[in-house]
């Protein structure tokens, strides 16, 4: 007489672990793949949006005496720009001094003040922390 368990056995066996594991399935999935979807959306929104931003360091003015540094930026681009970031480099790439949570609206200007700084910038960088497209470069610091 051979032991083990009976075809019908193995068969409702078998039946209620794919059940349960379709029931496991069944609940978390749609969660997943409406989470991925909105992401994936979220991304593309973002970058044809970042497509259309540009900002331009206007100018950089060096006040010797007081040290500071005033920077004009204006949004050339379509969209407005929020998170933007002023840096003053050193001639060794090193940052001297940030200025951050600058927003520009389309075409708008503004003048960003830069206190105490340690010494004369090398540099000037404005940048889009949300859009990196938008990034300029000001070599010509006025004293």
């Amino acid at each position: 007489m051979r032991k083990g368990i009976s075809p019908i056995v193995a068969s409702v066996l078998l039946l209620a672990v794919t059940m349960s594991t379709v029931v496991v399935f069944s609940s978390w999935a749609p969660d997943l793949a409406e989470n991925v979807t909105e992401k994936t959306g979220n991304q593309t929104l973002n970058t044809l949006n970042c497509d259309k931003a540009s900002v331009d360091t206007v100018s950089a003015y060096y006040n010797s005496s007081s040290t500071d540094l005033t920077i004009t930026a204006r949004n050339t681009g379509g969209v407005p720009l929020k998170n933007i970031v002023i840096a003053a480099f050193d001639s060794n790439n090193v940052i001297i001094q940030q200025g951050e949570g600058l927003s520009l609206s389309n075409g708008e200007v503004n003048d960003t003040k830069l206190d105490s700084l340690s010494s004369k910038p090398s540099y000037v960088k404005t940048f889009s922390t949300t859009c990196t497209s938008a990034t300029d470069r000001l070599d010509d610091i006025s004293q």
